[in-house]
């Protein structure tokens, strides 16, 4: 099965490697609070963006988080493309809820998106997400 760190490059493109653990935590999170951010975002007014924090594993959660959002952004499309394959199915497997995360990540992605990591660990390596299509292997 393919997990966030299973999908190969294409020959067009450099190979792509994350670190599996913080591809998987940074998945998570998003799942977890897009719905919140998307809701907030919507009440702030266009001119608020995204500034995701952490400290060393958080630091590589956030890099993680901020690098699957400015994915999202160049991947545009609809719910099929904004959500890649990688991201897997939520618990209930509810394409109403599929469609509502995909929604929320296309609303957040398209603010402006800041990270603040803080000493984290090596978490991605090759070509950075805004120009890829598709998961980046594990390492």
């Amino acid at each position: 099965s393919e997990g966030p760190a299973a999908a190969a490059a294409s020959e067009e493109e450099e190979e792509a490697r994350a670190h599996e653990g913080i591809a998987r935590a940074g998945i998570a999170v998003l799942r977890s609070a897009l719905p919140s951010m998307a809701a907030a975002l919507e009440e702030c007014g266009e001119e608020y963006g995204v500034t995701l924090t952490g400290h060393s594993l958080g630091a590589g959660t956030a890099t993680m988080c901020a690098l699957e959002l400015l994915a999202a952004r160049a991947r545009g499309g609809g719910d099929d493309e904004v959500l890649p394959p990688f991201w897997g199915k939520g618990e209930d497997d509810d394409a109403d809820a599929e469609a509502k995360l995909a929604s929320a990540l296309r609303a957040v992605a398209s603010r402006d998106v800041d990270c603040w990591a803080y000493a984290p660990p090596p978490v991605f390596l090759g070509v950075p997400p805004p120009r890829r299509a598709h998961a980046p292997t594990g390492f």
